[in-house]
């Protein structure tokens, strides 16, 4: 199922993201292209909680609408409303913190490092 991101609104204290999906006809020339929309909320003092800029929140949120969506069957889909939960947020927030600290560790030197005062250079 391929979703298109086609905008945001602002509701209150929510940013709503909307996906379109195209189904396209069972048979040629039978007519147009089916549209179904959807929409995903995400509470954005949550997303700054979690250290995540309202900028990411297309991409989390198609993230989030295609796990929801998956294994059902487009022919029996309509157009819906879904809400990104803080435990979802949570859950890429703990991954983020992962990746940085493996990160970091794989930056952390791997000579000694010596004193200004040191005649030895680790650069020889």
């Amino acid at each position: 199922m391929q979703l298109a991101y086609v905008g945001f609104t602002q509701e209150a204290v929510y940013r709503c993201f909307h996906f379109e999906h195209h189904v396209k006809p069972a048979h040629p020339f039978t007519g147009p292209n089916r549209i179904i929309r959807f929409a995903v909320r995400a509470y954005v003092s949550q997303l700054a909680r979690h250290g995540i800029s309202v900028q990411e929140g297309p991409a989390i949120c198609l993230g989030f609408l295609t796990e929801a969506l998956t294994g059902l069957d487009e022919n029996n889909l309509g157009s819906a409303s879904y809400s990104v939960d803080d435990g979802h947020l949570a859950a890429i927030a703990t991954a983020r913190k992962k990746i940085e600290e493996e990160r970091a560790s794989r930056r952390k030197s791997s000579f000694p490092l010596h004193s200004p005062n040191s005649t030895r250079s680790p650069w020889r």
